[in-house]
């Protein structure tokens, strides 16, 4: 830019100079040629004058007229009148001066002459002359003028363009410094050739990124120092630039190049080139973009595996798992080769949670994937389905072989010692098999075969394998638990639940006033038809769904509240409502009850929570903590099937509830039985002792309520007072 810059500077002068020169020259000659002419002119005229009129009075004195000397003199004085410094002669023809009027003039003159005529024979000749000094004169200070304006010419052509053209290339080196700054501060790498594809530019980046000092760039073919491959084949790909250079159009490549450095590592990128174009719209070059991807790839490819990977021990998730199951169901329906799946659960794993923490059950559980592994085929295909359950897709196997892998992997897992803490743990697995043939289900039939087979073994004992058979009735009512929770998981989402409730009655005169009742639930079929909890419950409870029916039972209840309450006055009802021993358990059910509370406006006086009494003594901390939190929100507790635990009575001073259920066990027969009698006899006045409210449940005819009254107990529940029926207002 520099050396452009003086180029043109010095060609500026010297055309300013030239200029110069030219003006300084031209004024002068110009304005001298035409004083001269015009003088020259001027004297050319008065001399023809002059002479026609003396050739008239030739004409008129052919003979005399050469002495007539004052006619003469008055002719040459008559207009146009000789100026002071002009001399008129009259010569013969022979050369001889007969009259001259105006002062002898000296130095460089101007004369014209006009001939003297008879008839038409030339007799002689008129002169006129004029001094030559003030044309020299003038024409001497027009040329200083001119050489004055030639300056000033030269000082504005030479200043103005010059000053325009330093403001120009300012600019111009501005705007380059600026570009030259932006791109040595982009991260991305820039990489700029001309026409035929050689680099002209590397900015930093450029030169960090392909391992390339830019002096050693410059100069060579972009795909000698710009080497690119495709990420997955390796193969050589050519680059962005390449269509840019052969079309003269943008062009892009993202997701698939990889750059190869001048060291060999290799850096993923994505590609952009651009056309550059001159004035005339010929092509200048390209300008090629490569942007580092390796981070985003890295992390897209990470999202993609921990989509398809369990992140502790590597294997495929139950996802990938059952993407995998499919494509063997489909293999084995075309080719009709059979496949094995196995279903494995590992026995004691909590032990060794509870015993050392869950960070030790992790590590068991990578050395356990470890063990499986190191006895699998290529072929083969492990996978966590979550907490310590794996599943094993054996590939081109028959049950024969899978009964021989499943016997190794028990005895393996057996055989491995866990040692935390100074303690040495044993771990055994279960394992459920089905065979996948070409008539088998679908994905979710066919991993529930297995899983159900597993847990048939794993009520035999520890280290059982058992096979998935249609015809074995066990694994079918084991199935049909499972198929409960998809239909328990679907009434929860569809609203398929139905509250129902029973009444639970005062007997005595002190607690006749209230109306109390007891919450039950049903499930509606697609036929719309009532299933009773009996059927969907045991599922429930052992697929740990409690807590969430709990919860739905919780807001429905309370959402109604208003709406009870509005239809009975002053008096509101009592209403129980279970929870679980899953829901106990729970460490956020008192902040989801609060949320409920807090959501509806509930009038806590209205609900009594109730537990059972076997889950109270099993969680007997927690139970305790939940009883208490519930009663700070003011809320009752009851606790139900009282009784049927041998130390009920050492345990029920440090349950706080209010209200105690009698079991139905002691009370349905009381009637006829004297030691029931005599149970509720003693439980009755043991919770009257200790200030609690006692309810008998199965209460189913009037002899049985007969004999509640007489005993004292305060309120009875059953068929013998009220059947359920739905809740509502």
């Amino acid at each position: 830019m520099a050396e452009r810059t003086q180029v043109v500077e010095g060609f500026i002068r010297r055309l300013a100079t030239a200029i110069a020169g030219v003006v300084a020259v031209i004024l002068p000659m110009g304005f001298g040629v035409i004083v001269h002419r015009d003088a020259v002119d001027d004297l050319a005229f008065k001399a023809f004058v002059k002479a026609s009129a003396l050739s008239e009075l030739v004409t008129m004195l052919p003979d005399i007229w050469q002495f007539s000397e004052n006619r003469i003199n008055g002719l040459i004085a008559r207009e146009p009148v000789p100026l002071v410094d002009e001399r008129v002669e009259v010569f013969t023809d022979a050369g001889e001066v007969l009259t001259t009027t105006g002062a002898e003039i000296k130095g460089v003159t101007l004369s014209r002459r006009a001939p003297l005529y008879d008839g038409a024979r030339e007799v002689g000749y008129v002169a006129i002359s004029r001094s030559a000094t003030p044309l020299l004169i003038e024409t001497g200070l027009v040329a200083i003028l001119g050489v004055a304006i030639g300056a000033l010419v030269q000082l504005v052509l030479q200043t103005l363009p010059l000053r325009a053209l330093r403001r120009v290339t300012d600019d111009l080196l501005r705007a380059e410094e600026r570009a030259t700054i932006i791109l040595s501060a982009i991260t991305d790498a820039v990489v700029v050739t001309d026409p035929e594809g050689r680099i002209t530019y590397l900015n930093p980046s450029a030169t960090k990124m392909l391992d390339c000092p830019a002096e050693a760039g410059i100069g060579q073919p972009i795909d000698s120092v710009v080497r690119l491959e495709d990420a997955e084949s390796a193969a050589p790909l050519e680059g962005a630039y390449a269509l840019t250079l052969h079309e003269r159009r943008p062009a892009e490549c993202k997701g698939r190049s990889v750059l190869v450095r001048a060291d060999g590592r290799r850096v993923a990128v994505d590609q952009q080139a651009s056309p550059l174009f001159d004035r005339d719209a010929s092509l200048a070059g390209v300008v090629l973009c490569l942007h580092d991807v390796s981070q985003v790839r890295e992390l897209i490819e990470l999202r993609s595996w921990e989509a398809h990977h369990d992140p502790l021990t590597g294997l495929f998730n139950r996802r990938a798992f059952e993407q995998r199951v499919d494509e063997a169901l489909t293999d084995a329906r075309l080719s009709h080769r059979t496949h094995v799946l196995l279903y494995l659960d590992l026995d004691r794993f909590k032990v060794v949670n509870d015993a050392c923490g869950h960070t030790a059950g992790d590590q068991l559980l990578i050395q356990i994937t470890g063990l499986i592994q190191a006895r699998l085929r290529d072929a083969d295909l492990l996978a966590r389905l979550g907490g310590d359950e794996f599943g094993l897709l054996l590939m081109g196997c028959d049950h024969v072989h899978g009964e021989r892998i499943a016997e190794a992997l028990i005895g393996a897992v057996g055989d491995h010692v866990f040692r935390c803490q100074g303690q040495s743990f044993s771990v055994g697995v279960s394992i459920g098999m089905t065979v996948i043939r070409s008539d088998s289900g679908d994905v979710e039939q066919t991993i529930g075969d297995a899983d159900s087979a597993c847990y048939w073994a794993k009520d035999q004992g520890s280290g059982r394998i058992h096979v998935y058979l249609p015809t074995d009735e066990d694994l079918l009512t084991r199935r049909s638990e499972t198929n409960w929770v998809a239909r328990i998981h679907a009434a929860l989402r569809e609203n398929h639940f139905e509250l129902y409730h029973q009444r639970i009655v005062g007997l005595t005169t002190a607690t006749q006033g209230r109306q109390h009742c007891e919450i039950l639930l049903r499930m509606r079929d697609a036929q719309d038809q009532i299933i009773a909890p009996g059927r969907f419950l045991p599922a429930a409870e052992r697929y740990d769904l409690m807590p969430e029916i709990d919860r739905w039972v919780i807001a429905k209840v309370f959402a109604s509240l208003d709406a009870v309450r509005s239809c009975h006055g002053d008096a509101p009802p009592l209403i129980n409502i279970n929870l679980s021993a899953a829901s106990v358990a729970s460490p956020d059910l008192g902040e989801f009850i609060r949320e409920q509370l807090a959501l509806h406006g509930v009038d806590p006086s209205m609900i009594c929570f109730e537990i059972t009494e076997t889950v109270a003594l099993r969680h007997m901390e927690t139970a305790i903590a939940v009883i208490r939190q519930c009663q700070r929100l003011g809320f009752s507790l009851a606790l139900d099937d009282f009784g049927v635990g041998a130390s009920s009575f050492r345990y029920l001073k440090d349950l706080p509830v209010e209200i105690l259920k009698i079991d139905g066990s002691f009370v349905h027969n009381i009637d006829n039985d004297p030691i029931d009698r005599a149970m509720v006899e003693t439980i009755n006045h043991i919770a009257h002792l200790m200030g609690k409210i006692t309810v008998a449940e199965h209460a189913e005819n009037e002899a049985v309520i007969k004999v509640l009254r007489e005993i004292g107990v305060d309120y009875a529940q059953g068929f013998g007072i009220d059947h359920p029926r739905p809740f509502g207002p």
